[in-house]
């Protein structure tokens, strides 16, 4: 037999949970929002040049995405996966950081040195779309929902 506190108890815990399901789909959609984001300027950048504001939402995409598996408690990645995050919001961030070096001139290069830098940092944002399509096709991106 219910009492009254028991039963609000339930109808409070019922409001809970879908209140955090509700914020989990959203940081979900919020996550997919920014990795289109974080793409688009990857193809801008390599197909219109250097831009400062496309490099600051690329450093504040991979610094998001390095932090989502662990706000999202409600859902499991395997430990690789986690790893992968980790290591895709370094490379970005420090990507990032040397376009915009670059952009605002805060060193000089030589051609053969500005060359090599520039493949470089090809090379990292190819890397970091490779491991973002290991996420994707592994289903780590979005991880398992967790059993309670």
């Amino acid at each position: 037999m219910w009492t009254r506190r028991e039963d609000s108890f339930k109808v409070e815990t019922v409001k809970q949970d879908r209140l955090n399901t509700a914020a989990i789909t959203h940081m979900r959609n919020l996550t997919y929002i920014l990795l289109g984001i974080i793409i688009f300027g990857f193809v801008v950048t390599l197909s219109h040049g250097n831009n400062i504001v496309i490099n600051c939402v690329i450093i504040a995409g991979c610094a998001f995405l390095g932090f989502v598996p662990f706000f999202d408690k409600k859902r499991i990645r395997a430990d690789w996966a986690k790893l992968v995050f980790g290591i895709i919001a370094v490379i970005g961030i420090a990507k990032g950081v040397v376009r915009i070096a670059w952009d605002l001139h805060c060193f000089t290069l030589g051609g053969e040195a500005s060359h090599r830098l520039n493949g470089s940092l090809q090379m990292a944002g190819g890397v970091i779309l490779g491991f973002l399509l290991a996420l994707i096709l592994s289903g780590q991106l979005s991880g398992t929902k967790r059993d309670l």
